[in-house]
């Protein structure tokens, strides 16, 4: 058996270039995927939240809100239990912090 040896720079070049494309692609479909994302957003209807005072209540995208608001003392909470905290409020049906 005869061994073909490849010379180093060439391989280097081929492994560089190979990379190369695969950024390129990359850059391509997240520039493809922001386009379509973007045109996605600008079709849907834009948000809104208003106060109806005549009927006394809260109207979010033109549907009746419901405001449920806690509250939150975050320095008195070690910054580890943050995260933890705010999911069981969530979990508790807060839709509003208060700090």
């Amino acid at each position: 058996m005869t061994q073909t040896r490849i010379p180093l720079h060439a391989t280097i070049a081929f492994v560089d270039l190979s990379r190369f494309e695969m950024n390129l692609a990359r850059f391509l479909l997240l520039v493809t995927l922001y386009i379509i994302c973007s045109q996605c957003l600008q079709t849907t209807t834009s948000r809104s939240f208003i106060v109806d005072y005549e009927n006394n209540v809260f109207l979010k995208d033109g549907k009746p809100f419901r405001y449920i608001s806690g509250s939150i003392h975050y320095f008195r909470v070690p910054r580890t239990y943050w995260y933890d905290r705010l999911l069981k409020m969530k979990a508790a049906g807060l839709n509003v912090v208060q700090t």
